[in-house]
């Protein structure tokens, strides 16, 4: 083409290459972001450890004088390949079977209920630090963390236990409900899914938390939220089949947690609420009041903030959907894990009005934030005599290597009160016919008593008759003495179990009983005084009736 010069070269000359610029990454703006993300693991981290300490103050023997608590020890004793998905009591508890399974092998007997220990604190400390590390919706999430250790629980039973795994694993779940999930990454969907599996497999707690958890969903409609609700509802799915093993029979009738306007009123005053009321008042009218209080409060926040209060109403109110259930024929055997006196099924209720309260001291309008953090102190004022739960120690250890050195079958106190007395009995080897005693204690005096088929059978018809052992059990440089025996009766029998203390003068200088409600292995421990010279143990009938008692054993450390 004319014009047209095929040889031209129309692009810029290239610069010689000692003459072309160097271009340096600029490594500066990476710093903050490295620093801020250093910073944000150490406030974890030290959250998480402020937690683990506020535990310890809660619950300080489970850590001074580790030892499995009530159906906790049947997880330790059962759990086995074969019993892995048994169902006890109609709850699965797959996850502690799992930690006893795994880590007690590992170590001596004597060190088994520590390794459980450290394994409960250990779970729970790495939610709440997983859970610091990862998008909230939460507004300084560090103060929500020491909400869930702080919480006004009367007796703090649910910290470092093996066997309330199932009320905090399920924290996770709860956690969840406040997921940024515009900001959720693949790998952190993917923890969460294992971390509700975890709370899903550990008890069915996570049925209490699924309505929330459906509630979120249905408001934020996410890829997320869909995602984890089915992984939850799968748990809960499990959770009912091995529910439906309980028997109707066994479940409790006594006064329900998921009466909300108890949980009100325990929340702002102490527990439990029918001790603390002259008669003409009723708890239910004060748990009104509370109610009104928070609801004034919801007004203080703006409406972003008003949906994260609403997700805490609902986990609220999911707690009294098993009084609804007693409605309908034969669902009451769904109701076990809820209904009870027991201060741990507040733990929830109370963890979501604190949340609630939180949310309000920091984004509500000052008016109130101020009633916010006043509520908030009067309440911790209040249950600060529970703040810390009494853990009688047991002596575990001692039983342990007791029972290794003398070849014989020691009978282990399982607490279940945390105070001196009467509690349940795990045996070291129920297969050995030598029963660990320091002294013979099968000869008793007092009464009219024989033997019936190889039991001594204690009767009276008379309202108070005491049966001692024949000869007293002399005591030197000890501390701690276990009683234990067989004791059956067929009728409603009142009866105390218990031990007298004697100096060496003959000086009564303590008398501990508890009482005794139905056949059974029990064991009676107590701390022995410092100037006990010898004891006696005994039996007092306060009713007519008859008892048969066989196999007593004691021993002192």
């Amino acid at each position: 083409m004319p014009g047209l010069d095929l040889n031209r070269n129309d692009s810029p000359p290239k610069p010689c290459l000692i003459h072309q610029k160097t271009y340096k990454t600029d490594t500066t703006s990476f710093k903050p972001t490295i620093k801020r993300d250093m910073n944000e693991r150490l406030k974890a981290l030290l959250i998480t450890a402020l937690c683990t300490a506020i535990i310890f103050l809660r619950h300080p023997g489970q850590f001074l004088h580790p030892q499995f608590w009530v159906e906790g020890s049947y997880i330790y004793l059962f759990s086995s390949t074969e019993n892995l998905l048994i169902n006890l009591y109609g709850y699965l508890c797959l996850v502690q079977k799992i930690i006893v399974l795994l880590l007690c092998p590992l170590t001596p007997a004597e060190f088994h209920p520590a390794v459980c220990v450290a394994a409960t604190v250990l779970l729970l400390a790495l939610t709440i630090y997983y859970f610091q590390r990862t998008p909230s919706r939460l507004p300084f999430f560090g103060l929500f963390a020491l909400g869930l250790v702080l919480s006004p629980l009367y007796g703090s039973e649910v910290y470092a236990k093996m066997l309330y795994l199932m009320w905090t694993l399920p924290l996770a779940v709860f956690l969840l409900l406040f997921r940024d999930d515009q900001a959720i990454k693949y790998r952190t969907a993917i923890f969460d899914a294992f971390w509700i599996i975890l709370a899903g497999l550990s008890g069915p707690i996570i049925l209490v938390l699924l309505p929330a958890l459906l509630y979120v969903t249905a408001l934020k409609r996410s890829k997320y939220y869909f995602a984890m609700s089915a992984v939850a509802l799968l748990c809960g799915a499990v959770q009912v089949v091995y529910l439906s093993y309980q028997p109707q029979s066994a479940v409790s009738e006594t006064r329900s947690s998921a009466m909300l306007l108890d949980a009100f009123f325990t929340f702002f005053t102490n527990y439990p609420p029918q001790y603390m009321l002259p008669g003409w008042i009723a708890d239910y009218q004060i748990g009104m009041l509370c109610f009104g209080v928070l609801l004034i409060l919801v007004f203080s926040l703006d409406k972003t903030r008003r949906i994260e209060a609403s997700v805490l109403g609902v986990v609220l109110m999911s707690t009294a959907i098993p009084p609804i259930l007693k409605l309908f024929p034969n669902a009451e055997q769904l109701l076990n894990p809820v209904i009870s006196g027991s201060s741990r099924y507040f733990f929830y209720p109370f963890l979501a009005i604190t949340f609630f309260l939180l949310l309000v001291a920091l984004k509500g309008k000052p008016w109130g934030r101020i009633a916010a953090v006043v509520i908030l102190v009067i309440s911790f004022a209040n249950n600060l005599p529970g703040f810390q739960t009494s853990s009688f120690n047991g002596r575990w250890a001692d039983h342990v290597r007791m029972a290794r050195s003398k070849n014989c079958n020691a009978r282990i106190p399982i607490p279940s009160a945390g105070v001196e007395g009467a509690s349940w009995t795990l045996e070291s080897d129920r297969e050995n016919t030598a029963i660990c005693s320091d002294q013979d204690i099968s000869r008793w005096i007092g009464g009219e008593h024989g033997s019936v088929n190889g039991k001594m059978r204690f009767s009276t018809t008379s309202d108070n008759m005491i049966f001692a052992s024949q000869r007293a059990v002399k005591v030197h440089d000890k501390s701690f003495v276990s009683f234990a025996a067989v004791v059956e009766f067929s009728k409603p029998t009142n009866i105390q179990m218990g031990i007298n203390f004697f100096n060496k003068r003959n000086e009564l200088i303590k008398s501990a009983s508890s009482p005794l409600y139905h056949s059974i292995l029990v064991t009676f421990s107590a701390d022995i005084p410092k100037e006990t010279a010898y004891l006696w143990p005994f039996f007092q009938l306060t009713s007519p009736g008859d008892v048969d008692v066989s196999k007593p054993s004691i021993v002192m450390f």
